[in-house]
C-alpha cells in the first residue's frame, strides 16, 4: 500500500501507511488521557480530511479506511464528552 502524507495541526508532516495501523483498539482508546484524546482527535480529523480528498480524486486504494477512521473519530468524541460530563477521570 502507498504511504499517505498529511500535515498535522502541530505542523508535522506525517508519513502513514495503512499497515502502520493508525487505528487504536478500544482498550487503547479507554486508557488515553484527555489531552491525548484531544491530540488524537485533531490528527484523525486531519487524516480524515485528506482521505476524503484522496477518495474524491480516486487515489484512495482502500475506501474502508474512511469508515474505520470515521468510527474512531466518533469514539474519540464520545470519550471527550465523557470527560466533560465527569464520567471519566
Amino acid at each position: 500500500m502507498p504511504h499517505i502524507n498529511y500535515l498535522s495541526k502541530q505542523g508535522w508532516l506525517l508519513d502513514v501507511s495503512w499497515e502502520d495501523n493508525i487505528m487504536l483498539s478500544k482498550t487503547e482508546l479507554k486508557e488515553l488521557t484527555k489531552d491525548e484524546v484531544i491530540v488524537k482527535l485533531r490528527d484523525d480529523e486531519d487524516a480524515l480530511l485528506n482521505f476524503r480528498f484522496q477518495h474524491a480524486l480516486q487515489q484512495l486504494e482502500n475506501p474502508t479506511q474512511l469508515r474505520y477512521l470515521k468510527r474512531e473519530v466518533a469514539q474519540l468524541k464520545t470519550i471527550l464528552h465523557e470527560y466533560e460530563l465527569g464520567l471519566r477521570k
